[in-house]
């Protein structure tokens, strides 16, 4: 905010340490650096290839290395351990030692030979090794503690992952643990799988590989709720995988994994017995569909969807072939180029930001005269797993909303609350995350409005996204913000006070008077709202304090704007300039700031207001002192 310690209140008040005027030091500048690192990395690579002075003979696979101890101990901990600790190894007399290994002899020679070139020169030409030995070299930098190498050389496979070689680089991930790998190759399978099944007929090298995956990688593929591919497909696949070793696989539970309800009537009524699956499967995936179906039928009435069959939607996903929920990351799949659209025609707007009077969608909310459900729905163009939405509530005239999202579910086949905020309050852009869900279908309901009996939306946008706040960030359904949420950018704004636009301006330095200040009377109120509310134990804003102005004040916050809560009171004690609150963590969307004395002129004037406070304004110094007998 502005220079100079803050005034810091920890459920209570401190007075302001004296400004200080730090001197900037002048600087020499910093000799040149001189760089022959590369000189250096040649003249070890000339004592690994020479042998001169070596010290230990390193055996590998039956193969003879010679090495420098001082060199291996310097480079890697591992051996640090081996020849610096209480081991036969590290008797000086002992000059030859035989390392064991997971690998074949061969590949287990090979790879240690580049290994230790590296250990020595400190680069390794990835280009010029053919893959599999990349993969033992990635196994020996896992095993002697070679970090960094080991995640260039994981980067380096899962980049060079194609068709043709995702299921052995799977099997290889799977049989050595190497989770992150293993989460490439499934994600890589999850969007090419369709391509690559359908490419067998003319790869038969792929249908080999495929053939021959073991079954628990199989499991994890056919388990995977974003697989991009029509279900007879992969019905047919799994039934060639059965065959090729029916004895032992014709009692596998990799079927168990089948999403059956999203085949068709007719294949699954014509084709899914020939290819392996059960009727009691069968009947039960039918059983699902006319569940499905009825849902559907259901949200047709509820929210008088424009007229299609619900075969059709369920089938088809609207408009495009209906697989398992799919996964575009960061991309609004409420987009009308992606054809997604609010259930009544005349809603279209919606989706692009309404800019057109009146400017929004709105539906009736239940209560007040009005029945039924009340809601806004949106039908994406085909089911995909979300986990981020974003609406803008009506605001041009200030009005606020309460309000619950609810999605249907396919996973789990019904309808389920994404967000609800009933009970607070809340206006213009929303953020939205919540776990992610597998939908096609979204309904906003409103359960109040500030001013008339209407849900009004202007904008509706929905994602999965990568930035999604993990859980750490999110505390009872409420987003922790990291960062000041308090800018008109976000949808906050100052609803009472005198020159309400400077308060939550980006721009506030240079302020010299009250006409550069949000102003209220002593005894009156300065309240700003957020957009949604937030889960916050912090604050901060800076006092006028040109003519050494000095204030009294209390601070209160309300997710609702009826039920406040004191967090900071000052009392008799006169404040000035920066002031950071400190307080119980709960969520808040309204603020108020009261002035209770002025040492000038009979207003409270404030120049600018952050929430929450800066980790910067946290993480100073405390004042000089700091009262203890006002901790809320």
């Amino acid at each position: 905010m502005a220079d100079g310690d803050p005034q810091q209140v920890d459920g209570s008040v401190g007075m302001q340490l004296e400004d200080e005027h730090e001197v900037e030091e002048e600087h020499e500048e910093p000799p040149p650096v001189i760089n022959h690192a590369n000189g250096l990395s040649n003249s070890y690579k000339m004592l690994f290839e020479s042998n001169e002075f070596s010290d230990i003979n390193l055996v590998v696979g039956g193969h003879k290395f010679f090495a420098h101890r001082l060199v291996l101990m310097t480079r890697s901990e591992y051996f640090r351990a081996m020849f610096g600790g209480n081991f036969r190894e590290s008797n000086p007399q002992n000059n030859e030692v035989v390392l064991h290994t997971c690998l074949p002899d061969d590949a287990a020679a090979m790879a240690f030979k580049h290994l230790l070139g590296y250990i020595y020169c400190g680069k390794f030409d990835m280009t010029v090794v053919e893959a599999e030995t990349i993969q033992s070299i990635l196994l020996l930098a896992d095993l002697y503690g070679f970090v960094e190498l080991r995640q260039e050389l994981e980067n380096h496979i899962t980049d060079a992952i194609t068709n043709d070689n995702v299921f052995p680089v799977y099997e290889f991930s799977k049989a050595n643990g190497l989770q992150s790998m293993c989460q490439h190759c499934l994600k890589y399978v999850d969007t090419h799988f369709c391509e690559i099944i359908n490419n067998f007929p003319r790869t038969p090298r792929i249908v080999e590989q495929f053939e021959s995956l073991p079954e628990e990688i199989l499991n994890e593929i056919i388990g995977s709720k974003t697989l991009e591919v029509p279900e007879i497909r992969l019905i047919a696949a799994i039934n060639s995988w059965v065959n090729v070793d029916l004895e032992k696989r014709k009692d596998t539970k990799v079927r168990n994994n089948l999403r059956l309800h999203l085949v068709s009537d007719e294949h699954l009524l014509n084709n899914c017995r020939k290819l392996g699956v059960n009727s009691d499967m069968i009947v039960e995936a039918m059983r699902i569909r006319v569940e499905a179906k009825n849902a559907i039928d259901q949200a047709i009435r509820l929210f008088k969807v424009k007229n299609r069959g619900a075969g059709d939607i369920l089938h088809t996903g609207w408009c495009k072939p209906f697989y398992r929920g799919f996964v575009v990351p960061d991309v609004n799949l409420a987009d009308v180029k992606l054809e997604a659209e609010p259930f009544k025609q005349e809603h279209l707007p919606l989706l692009h930001g309404c800019p057109d009077p009146p400017g929004y969608v709105c539906v009736p909310i239940p209560g007040n005269g009005v029945q039924g459900r009340g809601g806004i729905a949106v039908c994406l163009v085909r089911a995909a797993i979300i986990n981020t939405i974003r609406i803008k509530l009506y605001d041009d005239d200030g009005r606020f909303f309460s309000y619950r999202v609810e999605a249907y579910d396919f996973e789990r086949r019904g309808y389920v609350n994404l967000v609800s905020y009933i009970s607070e309050t809340c206006r213009s852009w929303q953020t939205l995350h919540f776990t992610p869900v597998f939908t096609g279908i979204i309904n906003v309901h409103g359960s109040r409005a500030s001013v008339g009996t209407e849900l009004r939306l202007s904008k509706f946008e929905c994602y999965f996204m990568h930035a999604n706040p993990p859980p750490s960030k999110m505390k009872l359904n409420f987003i922790v913000p990291t960062e000041n949420v308090a800018i008109v950018e976000k949808g906050a704004w100052v609803i009472s006070g005198k020159n309400m636009d400077k308060l939550l301006s980006p721009e506030y330095e240079g302020y010299n008077g009250p006409e550069y200040c949000t102003t209220a009377k002593i005894d009156h109120s300065i309240k700003i709202q957020l957009s949604q509310p937030y889960m916050v134990d912090s604050m901060s804003f800076l006092l006028l304090d040109t003519l050494n102005r000095t204030y009294a004040y209390k601070v209160e916050v309300s997710k609702n704007l009826k039920d406040w809560e004191l967090v900071a009171d000052t009392g008799d004690r006169m404040m000035k300039s920066l002031q950071v609150i400190r307080f119980r963590e709960q969520p808040v969307t309204f603020i108020r700031i009261t002035g209770t004395r002025s040492s000038l002129d009979g207003y409270l004037h404030i120049v600018h207001f952050e929430c929450p406070a800066s980790k910067a304004e946290l993480s100073r110094d405390g004042p000089a002192e700091i009262w203890n007998d006002f901790f809320l």
